[in-house]
């Protein structure tokens, strides 16, 4: 069979967005965290991705614009991952065909915006599963108590670790609701509202938090401890049981009973875009050029207005921490960030570091809110606490110090305060809340 003109097209069409694909893993290595959720979201795309050929759409471009238009004034890294998501997305519905809305929104997944939900807010999270969990289990215990994210129960203590609050379950779960929304896609041959994933994987989260209360609920019970067989047993169990079945006949019947679900029937009519390739180029370019931008961009930041109160061996560090120390006492002072930035959270650093957290909790102390931690390696204990400080007030509450700072007040840095004892580490805070 002789080698058409529309068999170039389609081969020339692949290979533009193949490029777009790699021009985004090239800009994006530092940011991209290669683990299992980029997996699951790669394997989430290629299961759930359909494309109808008769028909071409330039509908995403209004999300690449507004992405051009934020990245031209700041410099945000994770838009910058979306304008790529979009221009990828927006160059198949216009060299090869119109997909569905599964692709998009499993492309968060293979961001690394599940492990930063689970760095900032996972204790906050943590603590409110277990005063969730208390209060159930009040009515039928009297003797059990929350400090933190620790539940004691008859004296005996148990840590809500990560694994308990859910949020590596939610990524999984997160995939699962979308592979069977597009099977039922593929079962019905229509195409999904986008608002019916969004309810739906809303519907996903809830199920993941009951899910993962029950669990915690029933590994408390039975006091099960943290590492056993019986422990991961009933993890798996819960994902199964609340999780999982919940989902795949919850989505069957509520697709089937009704067609509010489903974009309306029309005829398919073929349609293709002039000058696609024409558009494509420039999205590529635009690609490349922001990318070089932030790739060659020194961030200058700013400066703290914190009073030093003692001495200290001092230690610049890098991305403008600095660190401060003395007998059995180690401080980070991480700079200012802006209010619609991610803050430099210790949860990330210490894990980096080897540490792990164990209790947690947020309690007043000087009249001000501080988070207090326990960290511990295979060798050594060592306890943290952390607050927001700009100088003229001091907190843990991030709506807070954003809101201040965009009302115009000094940036808050980031204290966090690391001692080898409570004491020690108390006598420190009392320093820098009274200085």
């Amino acid at each position: 069979m002789p080698f058409n003109i529309q068999d170039k097209n389609s081969i020339i069409s692949k290979i533009s967005v193949l490029l777009m694909m790699l021009i985004g893993f090239v800009f994006l290595h530092d940011y991209l965290h290669y683990n299992f959720h980029l997996l699951l979201g790669l394997f989430t795309i290629a299961v759930t991705i359909r494309i109808d050929k008769q028909q071409k759409s330039y509908r995403l471009l209004y999300g690449v614009f507004f992405f051009f238009v934020v990245l031209f004034f700041f410099k945000i890294t994770f838009f910058y991952f979306l304008l790529w998501v979009f221009c990828v997305l927006a160059s198949i519905e216009l060299l090869i065909g119109k997909i569905n809305h599964a692709p998009l929104l499993a492309c968060f997944l293979i961001s690394p915006i599940f492990d930063y939900i689970n760095a900032m807010i996972g204790f906050p999270i943590r603590i409110q599963l277990a005063e969730m969990v208390i209060n159930v289990l009040h009515l039928f215990i009297e003797d059990i108590s929350a400090q933190g994210n620790i539940i004691v129960i008859r004296g005996e203590s148990f840590s809500v670790d990560n694994a308990c609050a859910g949020l590596k379950t939610l990524g999984f779960s997160y995939a699962i609701s979308l592979i069977l929304l597009s099977f039922h896609e593929r079962k019905y041959a229509r195409s999904l509202r986008f608002f019916s994933y969004v309810y739906l994987l809303l519907a996903t989260l809830i199920l993941v938090i009951i899910a993962n209360g029950i669990r915690i609920a029933l590994l408390v019970l039975f006091q099960i401890p943290e590492g056993t067989i019986s422990h991961e047993t009933f993890g798996i169990i819960a994902v199964i049981v609340y999780i999982l079945t919940p989902l795949y006949f919850g989505i069957s019947y509520i697709i089937k009973n009704t067609d509010f679900w489903f974009v309306p029937n029309e005829k398919t009519k073929t349609t293709s875009i002039k000058k696609s390739f024409y558009v494509v180029t420039i999205l590529f370019t635009s690609l490349v050029i922001f990318g070089f931008r932030d790739a060659l961009y020194k961030e200058i930041f700013p400066e703290n207005n914190l009073n030093i109160p003692g001495k200290y061996a001092h230690d610049d560090k890098t991305f403008g921490v600095k660190k401060l120390s003395k007998k059995d006492v180690l401080i980070y002072i991480k700079p200012p960030v802006q209010a619609y930035q991610l803050e430099h959270s210790p949860t990330i650093c210490w894990q980096g570091s080897g540490f792990k957290f164990h209790q947690i909790e947020n309690k007043p102390f000087c009249g001000t809110n501080i988070y207090f931690g326990t960290l511990k390696n295979e060798s050594k204990t060592m306890y943290t606490a952390w607050f927001f400080d700009n100088g003229k007030t001091a907190t843990t509450d991030p709506f807070e110090w954003r809101w201040l700072t965009i009302k115009g007040e000094p940036g808050f840095s980031l204290i966090n305060i690391t001692a080898t004892s409570p004491n020690k580490l108390e006598e420190e805070l009392t320093l820098w809340l009274n200085k």
